[in-house]
């Protein structure tokens, strides 16, 4: 087991260089570190980062992993050698987000930080450089609902549907507290009209539309023209807007939703306002763009 080996001081191991042979009455220093030890002769070596540490020659003739671990001084500056040798380049979010942007309820007021750095490293662990670094910009948002503000990477976003869940729902890391309950049938609404340059807000009120108890009622969405006229109105309509759903009140609950939507109805054709009403059944990306496309609102299909 290497212990008929004489190692002779100054010997190199990798990172380590041998102090002296260590003997084990010795052991007064709490900052030392003592590993492997297993009956077999032992050494004081001093890493390249300037710890000292005390191993088996076993331990010190190991292929890989010849520094004091994660944490090993030498070991990170090597690693910090290698990262600045990566091929940096735009992450494809780099470009896509501009200042005062609508996100959902999200504004976004400035760019905090332009150099956000996201390490790759190669897949090849013998090409120690070839890995590639991914520039983000962080920025900072507001919600104009609840004043909420927040911070993001330009890739957080992205609207993207989840392949793994049972209904490939559609969803974004960038989202007010307040919107955490939106559907993926919302999130493909703000989708087409993110896509579409459309300017838009969600959860859209009027000062005199309010419901049975005086409480104000909200459309999902409300479009604008290039003039800031109101272009219409978009209203959501998953399944508790036309059968019992569990958790939303029963029959009662199923009457107060159908009698909102009335009073949403009438509100918008007194004001002369396109209202577009999009039911659960037609609630996927292809079937939401074939309708907002034949009311206008999408220049194609």
């Amino acid at each position: 087991m290497n212990d008929g080996i004489t190692v002779e001081i100054g010997s190199k191991f990798g990172c380590f260089t041998v102090i002296e042979a260590y003997q084990k009455e010795r052991t007064t220093d709490k900052n030392i570190s003592i590993e492997n030890e297993k009956n077999h002769k032992l050494y004081k070596v001093q890493c390249k980062c300037g710890k000292i540490h005390i191993y088996n020659l076993k331990f010190l003739q190991r292929k890989r992993w010849r520094d004091c671990g994660k944490d090993c001084g030498a070991r990170l500056e090597k690693d910090a050698d290698n990262v600045a040798a990566y091929l940096r380049k735009k992450d494809e979010s780099y470009d896509l987000i501009s200042l005062n942007e609508i996100h959902d309820s999200l504004e976004i007021v400035e760019c905090i930080d332009d150099h956000v750095e996201m390490i790759c490293p190669p897949s090849d662990k013998r090409k120690k450089k070839d890995g590639i670094v991914y520039l983000k910009k962080r920025f900072r948002c507001k919600c104009y609902l609840c004043g909420r503000e927040y911070e993001f990477l330009s890739d957080e976003f992205k609207i993207s549907n989840n392949r793994h869940s049972l209904d490939r729902s559609y969803h974004s890391i960038a989202c007010c507290e307040c919107r955490k309950d939106s559907s993926s049938f919302q999130w493909i609404t703000v989708s087409l009209l993110k896509e579409n340059r459309i300017p838009y807000r969600v959860e859209f009120s009027f000062q005199d539309l309010l419901s049975e108890n005086d409480n104000p009622l909200r459309f999902d969405f409300v479009v604008f023209d290039d003039e800031n006229n109101i272009k219409c109105l978009i209203e959501c309509q998953g399944e508790q807007h036309f059968k019992l759903v569990r958790g939303c009140g029963g029959y009662a609950g199923l009457e107060l939703i159908k009698k909102r939507d009335e009073i949403k109805r009438q509100y918008a054709k007194n004001k002369g306002l396109l209202l577009i009403e999009i039911p659960y059944t037609h609630k996927s990306y292809d079937e939401q763009r074939e309708i907002l496309y034949a009311n206008g609102i999408l220049n194609d299909a």
